[in-house]
């Protein structure tokens, strides 16, 4: 059985606006860097199901180096029921993550409240409603790690080419099998439900 470490997260971000991004160290190196930003807006304009595998896009460097950041564990925030009705992965098999780090940074920056994480991770509004949990991964290259495509099930409107969540964390995607999902970490959050 997984170890389960209860969180507690309170107070309130110092930005004045709901919309503000929130903070994520150390800085990523955007795909724009690397790719023409027009480019990537075609890319993610094409529709579900359509966009190509980013290695024909991005560097060889750039995804290397965007993986390594994995390299200490991958973490995805999920709800309780939803995982134990349906298993941690999308109906393809496959998962967003990111990195354990900025997981982390994204929790304490949210201070408690569950809306702002959700922003930040590009989810619609009362998406994490429930009993909130952070699924760790301890060695995701085990699993397929990679950029994602934008084809994955998890993929949704606010999905990025080149590896970047709307709050400027990194993401990747892994492939979950039943039997190393036995084997994650489960914490339990304890944020603010967002009000209606």
């Amino acid at each position: 059985m997984p170890r389960l470490l209860a969180l507690l997260f309170a107070g309130a971000l110092s930005c004045a606006h709901a919309q503000d991004a929130l903070p994520i160290a150390p800085p990523v190196v955007a795909a724009s860097a690397a790719v023409d930003p027009a480019i990537l807006a075609r890319i993610q304009a094409m529709p579900h199901g359509t966009r190509p595998d980013p290695s024909t896009y991005l560097p060889p460097a750039f995804i290397a180096a965007h993986l390594a950041q994995f390299d200490a564990g991958a973490c995805r925030f999920a709800i309780d029921a939803t995982v134990r009705k349906y298993g941690v992965g999308q109906k393809d098999g496959t998962s967003f993550v990111m990195p354990c780090s900025e997981a982390e940074q994204l929790v304490q920056a949210s201070a408690g409240d569950r809306s702002k994480l959700e922003r930040g991770l590009g989810l619609s509004a009362h998406a994490l409603d429930g009993e909130l949990i952070m699924i760790k991964i301890a060695h995701p290259r085990t699993m397929h790690l990679r950029l994602p495509s934008g084809n994955e099930a998890g993929a949704n409107s606010a999905w990025l080419p080149g590896g970047l969540v709307p709050s400027g964390s990194r993401e990747a995607v892994v492939d979950i099998t039943a039997e190393l999902a036995r084997k994650f970490e489960v914490v339990p959050l304890l944020l603010r439900q967002a009000t209606p």
